[in-house]
């Protein structure tokens, strides 16, 4: 059955003998047992049992642990792409700051900005880490996977929205050489900030960034959660991507390659969706969801094609 299987692939096996076996056995039972026009309530009835025994287990999910071997794997790949690409985000400008006396202190305010840009495409290489190691029980790897894609939205929603608002400031502040902007611009604003800003009420109000400031207070936040959205989509999509069976040599493609290309397509997505925000007349922000989507819709795609790959072969 369905459910079982479902419940098989999220869950270890003494949860799902000790809670899923009983209760969909029962489920079926009832639905034997019951009138033909009884039989939709009681298909309903234990698709709710069901649906609640999944939410009071899930916790369970959490107490599951890779090995160690697995999770050292992942957090040092991820930790060597953010730090090549934090390395050539920030080339550019350490080459036209290499005579600055404000040098060090410039990198490191620059840095938080660097690791959050980088860090939503690192989820790549943590896939690869997962998938492409020693064969994990499926209940293990998605306990892995799922614990792997809330912290990667938490650090996004923390990191980019409190730590890099504050190396922003500190930036402007060291470049004027410790006199601080009369009004800080939307990038140096927390994301509490954001949403408590007066001119988000009132954009009308006369004053310097009036309405202008709202609307670009209504682009930093969908910014930022689009931006935090990101790692999850691309992991579950690099997850999806990389099958455990050996297909063709060149799929699936190897995990720096698939970075590039998953940067470029980031790169074209975000210049087309800020495209059509304008020429349609979207609401401030919408075009950041763009890329949020061609890659959800990607992983979609990819899940279909392994279903029907997979699917028995009609005679």
């Amino acid at each position: 059955m369905a459910m079982l299987q479902f419940a098989a692939r999220w869950f270890d096996p003494a949860t799902v003998s000790r809670v899923f076996d009983p209760l969909i056995a029962d489920w079926q039972r009832e639905w034997l047992d019951a009138t033909p026009s009884r039989r939709a309530g009681a298909g309903a009835r234990g698709l709710i049992a069901f649906l609640c025994a999944v939410i009071v287990s899930s916790p369970s999910i959490f107490h599951t642990h890779a090995p160690g071997a697995v999770t050292n794997r992942v957090v040092v790949r991820m930790t060597r792409f953010i730090a090549v690409a934090s390395l050539i985000i920030l080339s550019p400008p350490l080459m036209q700051l290499a005579n600055d006396d404000r040098y060090l202190v410039l990198v490191v305010t620059m840095l938080p900005s660097a690791i959050t840009t980088a860090f939503p495409f690192s989820m790549i290489s943590a896939a690869d880490a997962v998938r492409r190691s020693q064969p994990l029980a499926p209940h293990i790897e998605r306990a892995l996977v799922s614990k792997l894609a809330i912290l990667a939205m938490l650090f996004m929603m923390t990191f980019g929205g409190f730590v890099v608002p504050a190396a922003n400031q500190a930036f402007r502040v060291v470049q004027t050489r410790g006199g601080a902007p009369l009004l800080r611009s939307v990038r140096e604003l927390t994301t509490w900030q954001l949403l408590t800003d007066p001119t988000m009420t009132a954009p009308q109000e006369p004053y310097t960034g009036g309405a202008d400031r709202a609307v670009r207070i209504q682009r930093e936040l969908n910014n930022r959660a689009a931006f935090a959205l990101i790692p999850v989509v691309l992991l579950w999509l690099r997850w999806r991507t990389v099958a455990t069976d050996a297909r063709r040599w060149w799929s699936p493609l190897p995990a720096v390659v698939a970075s590039i290309i998953v940067i470029a397509v980031f790169a074209s997505t975000s210049y087309w969706g800020y495209l059509l925000e304008q020429q349609w007349q979207l609401a401030a922000g919408t075009g950041h969801w763009f890329p949020v989507a061609v890659f959800a819709v990607s992983a979609v795609t990819t899940r279909i094609r392994q279903r029907r790959r997979h699917a028995p072969q009609a005679l």
